[in-house]
């Protein structure tokens, strides 16, 4: 894996000269309640996107890549720089069984028995069930690309990612900074439990933020802090979702 990044789709391709930079008419009314941010996405497997029977199949996803929600942008296998606008703390979700694109419950409150573990017996042993509902730790992001604007995103980590989350969210505490004051590096990283396998996420510090992206990032932050930010309802990928886990 090398450190270059290759980004692929059609928002990819390069602004023609006649095109003005920062030329923003005809956007005036847009407010910033108006907009939802795209999200930055590990593509596993069993994503629709990955899937050429899919209506949200992008062409040449590969699982392990990571891509743009909204634009199809393809970033490609290897490790981003972001920067953490805001954690916008946690939700809980139920979803349908049998089709986890639907939404049986999109605000399971905490300490509903839908969030607990539950116990049965199978085979002599104790097992233990995951909750029906998925916890999600949801963050406001700038993506960094080589030689773009910084992109504004969200990140959801869920299911086998939630450790990950926790640690994430314990250093940005102990920091006693503001979150957008340090500068991450995230890798699309292959993990394994018994006989599933997916891609999960590791994030690196990767030193101080330029000044431009700092103030870019408060600025980001001061915008949507009382913002109502709606993050996408994405279901637990099959391959993630291990129903039992024995004590």
């Amino acid at each position: 894996m090398t450190d270059s990044l290759i980004v692929r789709g059609p928002a990819a391709l390069e602004r023609p000269s006649f095109i003005k930079a920062n030329d923003t008419r005809g956007t005036e009314n847009i407010l910033t309640a108006d907009i939802r941010p795209p999200a930055l996405k590990l593509a596993q497997a069993m994503s629709p996107e990955v899937k050429r029977a899919e209506p949200d199949y992008i062409e040449g996803l590969r699982e392990g890549e990571l891509f743009n929600s909204l634009t199809q942008e393809v970033y490609g296998e290897n490790a981003v720089n972001l920067i953490i606008v805001n954690q916008l703390g946690h939700r809980n979700m139920e979803f349908d069984p049998i089709d986890r694109k639907i939404v049986l419950d999109g605000v399971v409150p905490d300490g509903d028995p839908r969030t607990e573990f539950t116990f049965k017996e199978e085979n002599g042993q104790k097992v233990r069930i995951k909750p029906r509902a998925t916890k999600f730790y949801d963050y406001l992001i700038l993506l960094l690309l080589p030689d773009r604007e910084p992109q504004l995103m969200t990140l959801s980590l869920k299911s086998t990612q939630l450790k990950k989350a926790t640690q994430l969210n314990t250093l940005l505490k102990l920091s006693k900074l503001a979150s957008f004051a340090h500068r991450f590096k995230a890798t699309p990283v292959p993990e394994r439990r018994g006989n599933n396998s997916w891609y999960g996420w590791r994030f690196d510090l990767n030193g101080w933020p330029t000044e431009a992206e700092y103030v870019e990032a408060e600025a980001c932050y001061d915008r949507m802090l009382y913002r109502k930010i709606i993050v996408e309802a994405e279901a637990i990928d099959e391959t993630t979702d291990d129903c039992f886990i024995g004590f």
